[in-house]
């Protein structure tokens, strides 16, 4: 008796598809059992959680305390032994980007995290609102004090990065190009919250230097307005 199609489709095995995060939880649970000469249990006791979670959906801030405590010069400390760690020990790493990270395994969960995240939380008692970042007031990476992390949108944590080594002009959100042989355009932007506000100019060579600071003061005087103390003039 031939299968309908229906019949072919429920007899198929389903197939997953492994990904990092779910290989990350197979290798937390056979460490739990004892190494991978039991792997085959660890299979069969391992429960997929779904997609990957964050870390505000999974812990707490009570719960993060009962982990971590912090000092005012921005570094973080074990409360408990911890596999090779002591209580008491620092904990964190730089990472390639010059940011402090810190590694939180808990419940079968594992993260890796920005330091600066899980300072704020535990000064604060709360975690940073939902699709906001902490940002660092100064701008140096790993200076990670209470007292110099604020929240901030996307829009205004760019606002608040200095000027890029590649600016030729050496004015933050002012460029220009040439348009003919002594005519140059010179550009001024501010963006925020995905929009882009533009200014522009076109003069001869010789007013160049003296049109940057012209709209550089209109970019500033409007950075100010949009994006008040996250403003920055680079």
């Amino acid at each position: 008796m031939a299968l309908t199609k229906k019949a072919k489709e429920t007899n198929q095995l389903k197939e997953l598809i492994v990904t990092a995060e779910m290989l990350a939880e197979i290798r937390l649970l056979v460490e739990r059992i004892g190494g991978i000469e039991n792997f085959n249990y660890a299979m069969d006791v391992w429960e997929y959680k779904g997609p990957k979670k964050r870390i505000e959906d999974v812990i707490s801030p009570e719960q993060l305390a009962k982990i971590y405590y912090h000092d005012e010069d921005g570094n973080l400390f074990l409360k408990n032994n911890s596999g090779n760690k002591k209580a008491g020990d620092k904990v964190g790493f730089l990472k390639r980007q010059g940011y402090m990270m810190v590694s939180i395994r808990f419940e079968g969960y594992y993260f890796t995290v920005f330091l600066n995240k899980i300072i704020f939380c535990l000064h604060n008692g709360r975690w940073a609102k939902k699709g906001y970042k902490v940002d660092h007031i100064n701008e140096k990476k790993t200076d990670n004090r209470p007292c110099n992390l604020r929240e901030s949108t996307d829009s205004q944590n760019a606002s608040n990065k200095s000027l890029s080594k590649n600016n030729e002009l050496g004015v933050k959100g002012v460029c220009s190009r040439s348009i003919s042989d002594d005519r140059v355009r010179v550009d001024a932007c501010v963006a925020y919250n995905g929009k882009r506000y533009f200014k522009s100019m076109t003069v001869k060579k010789e007013f160049v230097e003296a049109t940057v600071q012209i709209l550089k003061a209109w970019r500033d005087e409007i950075g100010r307005k949009l994006h008040g103390e996250f403003f920055n003039e680079g």
